[in-house]
């Protein structure tokens, strides 16, 4: 089974979080905290602020690490690591997403999210 690791942003403001729709693949159209792979001698805080520059086209800062999640489809397992963010810089802009928005955990609708995402939601919502 090959493992592909994947940095999220929970990206925070106030008591809401940022949210993105993806706009392609195989869950295209589900919601998500957005993120990618990270790459060869990158850390999961080096990866999480450079895909949020490139799909977002803004900065973060890194402010503590809030879980860990796999996610088995087929031959692959995605462990994914969760960041929890603060924006310092740009607007959020939408380069790869459908739409996006800043929610309240306990606004979130579990069944539109990423599947994977939920054990991290339910903490999320916890902690809010």
């Amino acid at each position: 089974m090959k493992t592909i690791n994947v940095v999220a942003a929970i990206i925070k403001k106030e008591n809401k979080v940022f949210i993105a729709k993806r706009g392609h693949g195989e869950f295209k159209g589900k919601w998500e905290f957005p993120g990618g792979k990270i790459e060869p001698g990158e850390s999961g805080e080096e990866a999480v602020v450079r895909e949020i520059k490139e799909e977002l086209r803004s900065t973060v800062k890194v402010l503590n690490f809030f879980g860990e999640i796999n996610d088995v489809h087929g031959d692959r397992c995605f462990n994914v690591e969760f960041y929890i963010c603060e924006l310092i810089d740009g607007n959020l802009e939408l380069t790869e997403h459908l739409a996006s928005k800043w929610v309240e955990p306990k606004d979130i609708v579990d069944a539109e999210f990423m599947e994977a995402d939920k054990e991290i939601l339910d903490k999320l919502k916890k902690c809010f």
